[in-house]
Parts: structure tokens; sequence; C-alpha cells
């Protein structure tokens, strides 16, 4: 089954991708605007920055957060899937500059900016098998972050990338 996102979905994609990649004064402005939920605090860009290391960085393990799929899909970080991952890329067509961009093929930001991109490109047999083959793992990064810090901006980045992948309509 081919499905699409809209153009609303897309952007917010983006910006759940450069979130998950290192957050940014800006890239959290824009999410306030996006989810409009007062129950989120969006104090200060350090403090954010400090829990993002917090879950993603210095615990990951220890949290269960590790933001790497060959990890959730294969059991350890550079598994099998980190390989057929960056070959997947190649295949699409997307080359990551290895100048500009420091984390894992992997990476749940990198994943998140490549179904984007792929979206844009209307490339929809490519996005599904993509999501369908190696982003499955979102809830279980989703239920680890609320278990690590319940109250935390990135378990709502995370579900808002899990609820539009996941219920992609055909269109």
């Amino acid at each position: 089954m081919i499905c699409k996102l809209s153009p609303n979905q897309i952007s917010a994609l983006y910006l759940c991708a450069e979130i998950l990649i290192y957050p940014t004064q800006n890239t959290l402005n824009e999410l306030k605007e996006l989810i409009q939920d007062e129950s989120i605090l969006f104090d200060e860009l350090l403090e954010i920055e400090t829990e993002y290391i917090q879950l993603f960085s210095v615990g990951s393990t220890s949290h269960q957060c590790v933001p790497l799929g060959s990890w959730w899909i294969d059991g350890k970080m550079m598994g099998k899937s980190f390989s057929e991952i960056k070959d997947f890329y190649h295949q699409c067509g997307f080359v990551v500059d290895r100048e500009i961009v420091k984390i894992p093929d992997d990476h749940i930001g990198l994943m998140l900016l490549f179904v984007a991109l792929l979206c844009e490109e209307e490339k929809y047999a490519e996005v599904d098998f993509f999501i369908t083959n190696y982003l499955q793992w979102l809830t279980k990064l989703e239920l680890s972050i609320e278990k690590a810090l319940p109250k935390s901006i990135f378990l709502k980045v995370v579900s808002i990338s899990k609820n539009i992948l996941y219920s992609r309509k055909e269109k």
C-alpha cells in the first residue's frame, strides 16, 4: 500500500527530525507553535540541551532511550540493520555529508529527515518500505522516554513523529 504524507505532516516531520538531531531555540519555538500545549515547558534551551544529553547520550543505555535504530532492531549498536539503513539511503540517492553530519546513519533524527525527503520526492514505495522495515521501534523508544523523563519534550517529539508515520493514509 502506497501511503502519502500531507505537506503539513512533512513539515512537522522535518521539525521533529531537527529537534531529535539536536534542539535549537529556533526549532523549539517552531515546536511550541506546532503543538500548542501549555503543559509542556519550553523554559531555557540549556535545560532542554541537558535533557537531550541525559536521555540520548550519557544515559541512553541505562535509560533504554537509545536513539539508534540498530539498537532497537538488532539489540545492539552498529548491528546488521545499521548497514542496511545506510545501503538503503544510497539506493535512494541520499548521501550523508560526514563533514556536516556527525550522527550515525541509524539515528532517529536522520531517519526521520530521510523519510521527509523521500515524501517530498514522492518516493512513496520507498517511504513505506523504510517505515515498515526500519522505524517500527518508535513506540518502544516513546515508552522508554516516558519512563525515564515523563514530562520530556522529546517524548512529545517522538510521539508526534510516531503518529505521523504510523497513521499514514492511502491517498
